[in-house]
């Protein structure tokens, strides 16, 4: 059984909960060590680096709010993007 955030009802036992995320930051990790070979020679990495979206806050849902929210749901934007143009609409 569980509260569902947006809409408040106590739901059944039996019925899974969706996370849906509400707020969402640019997420950069430092570059790991380099590993070594058997020989203890560094192997090359080829510019890995993490980089992606981390979950700020996210709602607990029901199946019925998660499909509310799903339909809404817009993508972030990607980094090289001009988003002006959008915003003027």
């Amino acid at each position: 059984m569980y509260k569902c955030e947006n809409c408040h009802q106590q739901i059944a036992a039996g019925i899974p909960s969706r996370l849906f995320p509400i707020d969402i930051r640019d997420k950069s990790y430092p570059r790991k060590p380099m590993p070594k070979d058997a020989r203890g020679k560094e192997r090359d990495r080829h510019g890995q680096t993490g980089y992606g979206y981390e979950t700020v806050r996210e709602l607990r849902l029901c199946p019925d709010c998660f499909s509310r929210f799903e339909q809404k749901a817009v993508t972030p934007p990607a980094k090289d993007v001009d988003t002006t143009a959008v915003e003027r609409l």
